[in-house]
């Protein structure tokens, strides 16, 4: 059941990151948009590995960029209100 928790966390997860990359304007972002699609991509990819190899580490890293992701966007939101 602990397995099936966790695979169920990890799917979560990558359909919460699929969204966020379906909602990127790849025609009119920019670099800074090619550069999220990227992210978005490993982290998806990552987070389907770790299901499989059961490596927490493998999680945390995509955590980490998230993170950095959102502080970015909180500071972009700060700067321009």
């Amino acid at each position: 059941k602990r397995y099936e928790q966790r695979a169920n966390s990890i799917n979560k997860c990558v359909e919460i990151i699929t969204g966020l990359s379906s909602s990127l304007d790849l025609e009119h972002g920019g670099e800074v948009v090619n550069n999220l699609a990227r992210l978005y991509e490993f982290s998806t990819i990552h987070l389907n590995a770790a299901g499989i190899k059961q490596d927490p580490a493998m999680i945390d890293e995509v955590v980490n960029i998230m993170t950095t992701i959102r502080k970015g966007w909180a500071g972009v939101k700060e700067r321009n209100g």
